[in-house]
C-alpha cells in the first residue's frame, strides 16, 4: 500500500499514513487516526499526570496521603494498602452497558466512580512523594524513575543511587545535573556521556576520568577543556575549581557552553541501531518517530519505551507488544486505547487493571477476564 496524505482535523495540517502504518491498523483492526502525530500525542498525555502532586486524604481510610489527584476529583481516591486490598471490589461499580447511549459517556461516567490508587508507586520504600516510581528506597521527588536509590530532584532515571537533578540518566552514581548519561560515577553538570568518573561539565564523552569542561574525548584522563595536564597541574586547577564561588563557576560555566558550540556535534544520538528514525535510542531496530527507545522494534510514533515490540502512539511502555495508544503500559499484549495496565491482553479503553484479559471499558480490576 502506498503512503496517503490526510488532514488533521484539529490542526488541520497534512500528515502521512506510511504504508507500515496501514499494515498496523489492519492488524489490530482499527481506523487510520484522523489526527497527526504531534495532536494525539497531546491527547495522550492530557491522560497522565506524572509530576504534580497533591495532599489529600485516603477516601477510605482518612489518612494523610500525597496523590496525583486532586481533593476534589470526582472519584474516590484511596492510599496504597486500601486500594491493593481486599475490602473493596471494582466489581460493585459495574454498570450494564447502553447500546443507546454514547460508550465515551458511559465510560466516562464510570471513571468517575471507580476509586484510584493515589500514586503510581510500587515495591518502593521510604519513597512516598515519588510517581511512576518502581522498587526504589530513600527517594524524594522523582518521577519515572526504577530501581534507584536516595535520589532526589530527578526523573526517567534507571538504576541509579546518590544522584540528584538528573534526567534521563542510567546505572549512575554520586552525579549532579547529568542529562542523557550511562555508567557515570561522581560526575557534575554533564550531558551525553557515558562510562566516565570523577569528571565535571563534559559533553559527549566516552571512558573518561578526572576531566573538566571537556567535549568529544574518548577514553582520557587529566583533561581540561580538551587539553591534557600533568596529574600534578590538574589536581591544582581541580582544587581551585572546588573552591570557586558561585560567580566564578558561573564565568566557568558560560565559558563551557561557548566551548561545546566549536564541536561537531551528531544529528541524533544513537547506538547500535538499525533502521530508525528518532532520537536517543539503543540497541533497537526498524523505529519511525520513536524517542527515548531501548530494545525496541518496529515502533511508530511513541517515547520512552522498553523492551516494547509492534507498539504505536503509546509512552511509557514496557515488554509490551501490539499496543496503541496507550500510557504506563507494563508487560502486556494487545493493549489499545488503555492507560496503567500492568500484566494484561487483549485489553481496551481500560484503566489501571493488573493481571486481567479480555477487557472491554474497564476500571480498576485485578484477575479478571471477559469483562
Amino acid at each position: 500500500m502506498a503512503t496517503t496524505v490526510k488532514t488533521c482535523k484539529n490542526c488541520e495540517k497534512g500528515y502521512y499514513i506510511r504504508a507500515a502504518d496501514a499494515a498496523f491498523y489492519d492488524k489490530i483492526n482499527v481506523p487510520s487516526p484522523n489526527l497527526c502525530p504531534n495532536c494525539r500525542e497531546q491527547r495522550r498525555m492530557a491522560f497522565r499526570n506524572e509530576r504534580i502532586l497533591h495532599l489529600r486524604n485516603c477516601s477510605k481510610c482518612k489518612k494523610e496521603i500525597v496523590s496525583i489527584h486532586a481533593h476534589d476529583v470526582n472519584f474516590p481516591v484511596y492510599c496504597p494498602d486500601c486500594w491493593m486490598s481486599e475490602d473493596w471490589d471494582a466489581q460493585k461499580y459495574a454498570k450494564d452497558f447502553d447500546f443507546s447511549k454514547s460508550f465515551f459517556d458511559q465510560f466516562n461516567d464510570l471513571k468517575n466512580r471507580v476509586p484510584r490508587i493515589n500514586l503510581y508507586n510500587t515495591d518502593c520504600k521510604e519513597s512516598e512523594y515519588t510517581n511512576q516510581s518502581y522498587n526504589n528506597e530513600g527517594c524524594y521527588l522523582c518521577f519515572g524513575i526504577k530501581e534507584c536509590k536516595h535520589s532526589f530532584f530527578s526523573s526517567n532515571v534507571i538504576r541509579c543511587e546518590n544522584v540528584f537533578d538528573c534526567e534521563y540518566t542510567f546505572d549512575s552514581k554520586e552525579c549532579y545535573e547529568c542529562v542523557d548519561c550511562f555508567d557515570l560515577e561522581n560526575c557534575f553538570f554533564s550531558k551525553k556521556s557515558r562510562n566516565c568518573i570523577n569528571c565535571d561539565l563534559l559533553y559527549d564523552c566516552n571512558d573518561c576520568e578526572e576531566c573538566i569542561a571537556c567535549v568529544g574525548l574518548r577514553s582520557k584522563k587529566f583533561h581540561i577543556f580538551n587539553k591534557p595536564y600533568s596529574e600534578a597541574a590538574y589536581k591544582k586547577f581541580k582544587a581551585e575549581y572546588l573552591l570557586m564561588g558561585r560567580e566564578q563557576f558561573h564565568e566557568l560555566f558560560e565559558k563551557f557552553l561557548q566551548f561545546t558550540l566549536d564541536y561537531p556535534r551528531k544529528s541524533f544520538w544513537m547506538h547500535r541501531c538499525e533502521a530508525v528514525l528518532g532520537n536517543n535510542i539503543f540497541n533497537s531496530r526498524n523505529l519511525y518517530y520513536v524517542f527515548e527507545g531501548f530494545q525496541t522494534m518496529d515502533c511508530a510514533y511513541s517515547a520512552w519505551v522498553f523492551r516494547a515490540h509492534n507498539c504505536f502512539d503509546v509512552y511509557g511502555v514496557s515488554a509490551s507488544s501490539n499496543c496503541y495508544e496507550c500510557i504506563g503500559v507494563d508487560e502486556s499484549s494487545r493493549a489499545l486505547f488503555s492507560n496503567n495496565c500492568e500484566c494484561c491482553s487483549n485489553v481496551t479503553y481500560s484503566d489501571l487493571c493488573l493481571y486481567s484479559k479480555n477487557l472491554f471499558g474497564c476500571i480498576g480490576l485485578k484477575n479478571k477476564k471477559y469483562y
